[in-house]
């Protein structure tokens, strides 16, 4: 039995209809998906840069050898809050986009210190400690 030669007429422009909008609709939603890619590393390198800059601007201040009472004295001076981890202290600078796997991630300058008492503990800290380095600090919360 043969097929009158008009339906192939009207599956060939059904079917290359159908072919054109899925193209179409993977195109649209990959390029969005790139658009959406360069967008947060963008706000990523920016954000990066911001925390360099705060860190350069603490580096000018804080040097290394100095003990962990003039650091901690300077920043109460000037208001900023910190807190101890384990024998260094962080300051909060910034908050990192959140991940599917965790939550916001905290930015930290954190303070190095080395023990003036070395045979003592880690979690103990000590006035005269001495400030070894400055870094930059990711923290991540409420991971799974």
């Amino acid at each position: 039995m043969r097929l009158p030669s008009n339906e192939y007429a009207i599956e060939t422009p059904i079917i290359l209809l159908i072919l054109i909008l899925v193209v179409a609709s993977f195109t649209f939603f990959g390029v969005r998906h790139e658009l959406k890619v360069r967008a947060e590393t963008r706000a990523q390198a920016k954000r990066e840069s911001t925390y360099q800059a705060t860190l350069h601007n603490y580096s000018q201040i804080i040097k290394p050898g100095m003990k962990r009472k003039e650091v901690e004295e300077y920043l109460r001076s000037n208001k900023i809050e910190f807190f101890h981890l384990s024998l260094d202290d962080l300051t909060r600078i910034g908050e990192d986009a959140p991940t599917w796997f965790c939550g916001s991630s905290g930015v930290y300058v954190k303070f190095q210190f080395i023990s003036v008492k070395p045979s003592e503990p880690r979690l103990k800290a000590n006035d005269g400690d001495t400030l070894d380095e400055l870094k930059i600090f990711h923290w991540a919360d409420n991971c799974l």
